[in-house]
Formats: structure tokens, C-alpha cells, sequence
């Protein structure tokens, strides 16, 4: 069951229940900009960046809308902590699992935003309705 359908069980089908996921993704993003930094510079450079995410007016309007570029976000900060993570211990493996969720999530941004709502088109110059 897709999340937004679970929060919108769980809570209603209103505003709050719908940018909910958005929300804690801004959450998410913010903490893990801090963890990310923190441990290669000093704890106030951490805090610092996550400040700055915090109060990006871009940030801030992708997280308050019904916009899947808040669950981008996040997958792609997962990302930059598994590439840093590959840098550090040398292994394939971290690097590998950065490839994988650059793309994970630039595909799950794309199929949430596509909405398909007719795969019955035959041609390819055909419209689906």
C-alpha cells in the first residue's frame, strides 16, 4: 500500500494527511545533512548546513507542497552519506549501493510524478485520455 494511502487511513484524507510524508522528509533531510557533515568538519559546521537547508526558501516551499522532490531529496542525501561511506572504507560495495539509490529515487520521483492513468495506448504517437 503506497504511504500516502496509509496516512491518509490512518489520519483522514485532509491537508495534514497528505503532506505529512512531505514533512518528515524535510525532517529527515535536515538530520541527515547534519550527520552527513558533522563527522568530516566540526559539529557547528553541521549545524550550520542544516540551518541553511532549514531556511532555503526553496527547501521550504518543495516540503510545505504536494511535491515528490521532498522524497528525492532525501534518497539523494542517503546517497551522498552511502558515496562518502565508499570513499572512506574502499569497498565496491557502498559505491554500488550509491548507484543504486540515485537511481531508485530519481525513478521513484519520475513514476510518482507521471500519474499514468491509461496503459492501454497502442502507437506510440497515439494520446493516452
Amino acid at each position: 500500500m503506497p504511504p500516502r494511502r496509509v496516512s491518509a487511513k490512518i489520519f483522514g484524507l485532509s491537508d495534514f494527511s497528505v503532506l505529512l510524508l512531505e514533512a518528515l522528509a524535510g525532517v529527515i533531510s535536515v538530520w541527515l545533512l547534519s550527520r552527513i557533515v558533522t563527522p568530516k568538519f566540526w559539529e557547528r559546521a553541521g549545524l550550520i548546513a542544516s540551518l541553511v537547508l532549514a531556511v532555503n526558501p526553496i527547501f521550504v516551499a518543495v516540503i510545505r507542497t504536494n511535491n515528490v522532490d521532498s522524497i528525492l531529496i532525501v534518497t539523494l542525501l542517503i546517497d551522498i552519506w552511502a558515496l562518502i561511506k565508499a570513499v572512506e572504507k574502499q569497498k565496491i560495495s557502498w559505491l554500488l549501493l550509491s548507484v543504486a539509490l540515485i537511481r531508485i529515487g530519481f525513478n521513484l520521483s519520475l513514476l510518482i510524478s507521471l500519474k499514468i492513468k491509461n496503459i492501454h495506448c497502442t502507437a506510440p504517437t497515439q494520446m493516452c485520455p
